[in-house]
């Protein structure tokens, strides 16, 4: 996945749209996260097309951007009848939660009702980990370009969203 990345945003550089987006949609075939790609590639398109060119180029450049999720999809489907078997299988780890209700209680900030100021136990530290990422990324915005900083915020902000409220908490965020 780093390869397809590493080529998305030197593609993005060129100005290379659809390259860029075949390689978000390569990203997105070998891990679901790759997924955050695609509103970096979208402000880029934006920033730099005309409105004419920008609506005739969004919706050919999100399916290609987003292709390896749907084929992922399309396989489950077929094999499993279910084409969101790897979101139940999410569920089904994170106790029982759907992706509505972790969402939900991420945005209400949940998962930081556990967090202890006087515990060195190393599960408490991924919620150090994840704020300490948050000041990193707000320092970023000055340094870096605003496409990376996105990149970095939507990386953040994905497990955040999806498995941060399940039994393990943020359990994962050190990674």
């Amino acid at each position: 996945m780093l390869l397809w990345i590493v080529g998305f945003f030197l593609m993005l550089r060129r100005q290379q749209f659809f390259a860029a987006a075949l390689l978000a949609g390569l990203a997105t075939a070998t891990r679901s996260s790759g997924v955050t790609l695609l509103p970096v590639l979208l402000w880029e398109v934006w920033r730099h097309r005309e409105a004419k060119l920008f609506a005739r180029d969004v919706v050919p450049l999100t399916l290609l951007a987003t292709a390896g999720l749907w084929l992922y999809m399309g396989y489950l489907g077929v094999a499993f009848g279910n084409p969101l078997a790897f979101s139940n299988a999410q569920a089904a780890f994170l106790g029982g939660t759907t992706l509505p209700q972790r969402i939900i209680a991420a945005l209400t900030l949940q998962p930081f009702g556990n967090l202890s100021l006087t515990e060195a136990a190393p599960y408490s530290l991924d919620h150090w980990i994840f704020l300490i990422a948050i000041v990193l990324i707000i320092r970023a915005w000055f340094v870096l370009e605003f496409t990376m900083t996105m990149f970095a915020a939507a990386v953040l902000l994905l497990p955040y969203l999806t498995v941060s409220t399940g039994p393990l908490g943020m359990l994962a965020m050190g990674r």
